[in-house]
């Protein structure tokens, strides 16, 4: 079972699931694999494969972002070259993996798997993000352009979306940032908020 997130795509060839479980991914999806050692999986993220036999787990591989990263809820995945497969990393249950693009440097953290994976539920977990990585979510999740100021790129954010439309967020954004944001068309331009900016001298 696979649940593919919006602005992502998945593909595999016709002799899927008879001589090979082979998927490239563009973007991010939730996979619920049937155990089978004898066919293993192999899912293509650009830069690296993850090698499942069985298990639950969560990839993230947007153009846009940085990293590749892989969730791990149940079971063993293993981060495997993209030329010839052998072994990078073996993921444990509870582990968050980061694969640098262009680097290939890899990270491991301990997380709660939840926050990374409720997406496929409609919650949407927002931690510690910049204004940028927000808006990349966003408009992923939404299809809303954005125009935004240099000078606010960097503000961090978090929070969760549920089911909220999207002007709820951006005014909460409003609320918790100094920033303004207005609708121009069909683009959403977001600058920063001089008024609430708060000068210290001295």
């Amino acid at each position: 079972k696979v649940w593919i997130n919006s602005g992502s795509e998945i593909s595999y060839d016709n002799l899927f699931a008879a001589s090979n479980r082979n998927i490239k991914i563009k973007g991010e999806a939730y996979f619920d694999v049937v155990k089978n050692e004898d066919i293993p999986m192999f899912i293509n993220c650009g830069e690296v494969n993850v090698k499942v036999t069985g298990t639950r787990f969560n990839i993230n591989s947007y153009t846009w972002e940085k990293d590749i990263e892989v969730v791990l809820e149940e079971g063993s995945v293993e981060l495997t070259k993209i030329d010839n497969n052998s072994s990078l990393y073996k993921i444990s249950p509870g582990n968050r993996i980061l694969f640098s693009k262009g680097e290939g440097k890899i990270s491991v953290t301990e997380v709660n798997t939840t926050k990374y994976t409720s997406w496929k539920d409609g919650v949407m977990n927002l931690y510690n993000l910049t204004m940028e990585e927000v808006l990349m979510r966003l408009h992923t999740r939404y299809n809303q352009r954005f125009e935004i100021d240099p000078a606010v790129k960097q503000f961090k954010y978090t929070f969760t979306i549920k089911n909220e439309p999207l002007h709820e967020i951006l005014q909460l954004m409003e609320k918790i940032t100094p920033v303004i944001i207005r609708q121009k068309g069909d683009i959403i331009t977001i600058d920063v908020d001089k008024n609430k900016i708060i000068k210290v001298e001295g």
